[in-house]
């Protein structure tokens, strides 16, 4: 036999919230906002009826596409490092196959999965390479 639940199901204090499209939008301030005096670095910006004081957006810090100064961009530096992550792969997996000073060449394995991965990464780095230029 079905229990009933001892309250009542549709009572008003077990109704469920306002879904939030029902419930009326109230302005926010951006997250980066704080509401305080000014202070050097942050500017105006009326949020809501209130001053807020909303932290400056910073300069650029490298060279963008519209750039034509040049310049290593973070692209290019993480492009940079993973060709220097592939160089020290290749060189020290090739010693150990060829002399087996590193690992005592404990497994042939390890070493020829380890140079096929530096052979990967080095043609993928090269191909972003030409996609940057």
């Amino acid at each position: 036999m079905p229990t009933t639940p001892s309250f009542p199901v549709n009572s008003p204090s077990r109704a469920m919230p306002r879904s939030r499209a029902q419930r009326p939008a109230a302005p926010r301030p951006p997250a980066e906002a704080r509401p305080t005096e000014p202070r050097p670095g942050l500017a105006p910006q009326v949020v809501g009826g209130q001053v807020w004081w909303v932290a400056q957006r910073p300069a650029r810090l490298h060279a963008g596409p519209d750039d034509r100064r040049g310049g290593m961009t973070v692209e290019k530096t993480l492009v940079a490092l993973a060709a220097a992550i592939c160089a020290v792969l290749a060189l020290v997996f090739g010693v150990d196959l060829l002399t087996g000073w590193p690992f005592g060449r404990c497994s042939l394995s390890m070493d020829v999965t380890y140079l096929i991965g530096a052979v990967v990464l080095a043609y993928l780095t090269w191909h972003v390479q030409r996609e940057l230029r």
